[in-house]
């Protein structure tokens, strides 16, 4: 029975696109009315078949714009973009809502792969062309427009223009008595609210949204969409219980958006893990990282792998746990260069174009002092205003021109730090390749080794964390660097504050990173043996950290009055001495050690840079 239920479902599917045959229209009119994508996704199809036999533009666009539409749900950024361009070029000046509609998808898909400043473009392109149209779809689709402008304000972090906005789309929603937009608006502000913590506004928001929406026509992306704001809602008060509920009831819902399921698991499974169900949180990872295949969403990739890893880890399985953690850095590398190489290609056309700008301007400048030149004598009275005008014009110029040459140079710096960010992540994750691997290892001095080596990297770490979190990106803070450095080696050796005391002389200054990384490595060193071998069987002492300027020389100092060294460990051919010396030599410094009252090491450094 159900077999020829299922036959019968097919026959009328397959009899409907039929009949969609007959012209593009038809096919329009289908792909409005089907509410399945798998059928929307088969009528676009059939559709492009038909497009050399409709000779009328207008109705191309059309198309086209279904073709944005649904390309854009399913995920396909790159596919919907060329769509709503291609109805864009076709659409006549009576499609002022057509063109409207196609610029709103542009800046949807565009938020959607992170291009905000493309996505507010757009939305404004989008508001332009149907602001103060009189017909009642217009009015209303300014509203979604004013919306989407909103939600872009939220996403560059301005809460303030961003409330503006959506009590503006919400009034003029009342206006015209559109309820789905009402529906957008009381969405959007619970969201706000959210994010400024005023909790009791963005509940009394998401109710007034979802009383709403219980009427049939509800839109059911923004159904789904208010649930995830309220299950986000939730989780800041704590309330992980009703937020998982909220996800796991849209995961079993029907709707085809990606970003909604995305989202869903992915929030699901972080609430899982810090409720410690990790059998749960691996099923919904593995869901998540199957999604991102089909879509080819790298950021939801990398989402999947780290719960992957950080669950499997947490279960013992550290087996497989280094093996999605090995996935995690390929797939978090790859997206980090992806971004890195858009910013940096965005930020270098936007830098020439300014610049070229600048060049123009001061060109047009040039000439027309010429041209003044040339008259002074039979203008006299006329070619001093002109002098002033043309004074203002020129400091108004040049003012403008400095000011997009300070932003240029800003958005460098946001990128620097972030590039520092980057590599202190990285390294960060090294250390934890190194800390797994070790526990495979059984021999100690192997073992040993390992974790001196992740000790290495997380000095250099540490380094690159100090770069990104200062103003001076060219860099380091000595004393609050060393500090720093100093309380890791404690924590890795597990050597008490009690037993073990650091006293620091240290002079405040700012050194270049090309200098602080070598003296780092070299502080890592000097410090985890003291730690390691001055004082054995629990036996108390201080260690002092002494750095400061003398005649054009930095001079270095790591003491500790532990038990000392019986053999001349100078001259010994171990992996850190030797990387001391190594290091000692890029520094071009001396390197001195002393043993009469346990171990002083002292370096006189000639080369060095401060920032």
């Amino acid at each position: 029975m159900l077999k020829k239920v299922h036959s019968l479902a097919l026959l009328l599917l397959c009899c409907s696109i039929a009949n969609a045959q007959e012209s593009l229209p038809e096919v329009i009119s289908q792909v409005d009315t089907n509410q399945n994508p798998g059928d929307k996704l088969k009528l676009i199809k059939l559709g492009e078949n038909l497009l050399q036999k409709e000779g009328d533009d207008s109705v191309k666009a059309e198309f086209f714009l279904r073709c944005g539409i649904i390309y854009g749900i399913s995920g396909k950024a790159d596919s919907s973009i060329y769509f709503f361009n291609q109805a864009l070029q076709l659409g006549n000046e009576s499609q002022h809502l057509l063109k409207s509609r196609a610029h709103n998808g542009i800046g949807n898909v565009s938020r959607q792969k992170g291009n905000n400043e493309m996505a507010f473009e757009s939305f404004q392109n989008a508001l332009r062309t149907v602001e103060g149209k009189p017909d009642f779809m217009s009015r209303s689709f300014e509203g979604s427009i004013i919306a989407n402008l909103s939600s872009i304000y939220f996403s560059m972090g301005d809460n303030e223009k961003a409330e503006q906005y959506s009590l503006r789309g919400l009034e003029h929603a009342k206006s015209i008595k559109d309820t789905a937009q009402m529906e957008y608006s009381y969405v959007g502000l619970a969201l706000i609210y959210n994010k400024t913590k005023e909790y009791e506004k963005a509940l009394e928001y998401h109710q007034l949204a979802s009383q709403l929406m219980e009427r049939e026509n509800s839109d059911p992306y923004l159904r789904d969409y208010n649930k995830i704001n309220l299950a986000r809602l939730f989780e800041n008060q704590g309330k992980m219980v009703e937020a998982l509920s909220l996800y796991d009831e849209m995961l079993l819902g029907t709707n085809p958006d990606v970003d909604i399921r995305t989202t869903s698991l992915k929030n699901a499974g972080q609430i899982l893990f810090e409720l410690g169900d990790f059998t749960k949180v691996i099923e919904y990872a593995q869901r998540l990282m199957l999604l991102a295949d089909e879509t080819e969403t790298l950021p939801s990739a990398v989402d999947a792998t780290q719960l992957l890893y950080q669950s499997y880890q947490a279960t013992g399985d550290y087996k497989t746990s280094n093996e999605y953690l090995n996935l995690y850095v390929v797939l978090n590398d790859s997206l980090i260069n992806e971004k890195s190489a858009k910013a940096l290609v965005e930020l270098e056309a936007k830098y020439e174009s300014e610049k070229k700008a600048q060049e123009i301007t001061e060109l047009k400048l040039e000439n027309q002092q010429s041209v003044n030149q040339r008259n002074i004598y039979l203008f006299v009275t006329l070619i001093v205003i002109v002098g002033a005008i043309f004074l203002g014009v020129l400091i108004r110029s040049k003012t403008k021109s400095n000011k997009l040459i300070s932003k240029s140079l800003k958005d460098k710096e946001l990128l620097l730090k972030e590039i520092h960010h980057r590599v202190k992540n990285n390294l960060q994750i090294i250390s934890s390749l190194l800390s797994l691997q070790s526990r495979y290892i059984e021999d100690k001095g192997a073992k040993d080794a390992v974790n001196e080596g992740q000790n290495r990297v997380k000095s250099m770490a540490l380094i690159h964390q100090k770069l990104y979190q200062n103003e001076n990106l060219a860099g380091v803070d000595a004393l609050d660097y060393i500090e720093n450095l100093t309380s890791t080696l404690r924590s890795s050796y597990g050597v008490e504050a009690e037993r073990v005391s650091v006293t620091y002389d240290i002079e405040n200054l700012n050194i270049d990173v090309d200098t602080i990384i070598p003296i780092g490595l070299i502080l890592n060193e000097l410090i985890s043996n003291s730690f390691k071998h001055a004082f054995p069987n629990d036996k108390e002492g201080n260690i002092s950290i002494w750095l400061k300027r003398a005649n054009n020389q930095l001079e270095l100092k790591v003491c500790d009055n532990g038990i000392g060294s019986k053999k001349d460990i100078s001259k010994s051919d171990s992996f850190g001495i030797r990387m001391i010396r190594s290091l000692a030599m890029k520094l071009e410094a001396t390197v001195d050690f002393n043993f009469d009252n346990g171990t002083e090491a002292s370096l006189l450094i000639s080369s060095f840079k401060l920032a």
